[in-house]
């Protein structure tokens, strides 16, 4: 897969299918998945607190493999949240970005 040739909806079904296979469905709402995304998030500062900004680039190059994983458990539970809530990502990026264009 690349994010070339990989549409958000077929990311959101295999996370949909890895969701359903661990019968995972009924501990995921809005709170739980919401508070997740927070504690992936602080997965991911992990890697990155108390380092000179510019050190980012070197900590992201010895760090890639864990690093990728931890973007990809957010990048999860993002699209977790917005299959259980019918969002469609893609028109509200497109929506806040053009918000933000304006400003």
């Amino acid at each position: 897969m690349t994010d070339e040739t990989t549409s958000i909806q077929s990311l959101k079904n295999a996370v949909d299918n890895y969701v359903k296979a661990h019968k995972w469905r009924k501990h995921h709402n809005g709170k739980n998945l919401s508070m997740a995304m927070v504690i992936e998030a602080v997965a991911l500062m992990d890697h990155f607190q108390w380092i000179e900004s510019e050190a980012s680039k070197e900590e992201v190059d010895q760090h890639r493999e864990d690093i990728e994983q931890q973007i990809a458990d957010l990048m999860a539970t993002i699209l977790n949240f917005c299959s259980i809530y019918d969002i469609d990502i893609s028109d509200a990026m497109r929506r806040r970005i053009d918000t933000q264009m304006k400003k």
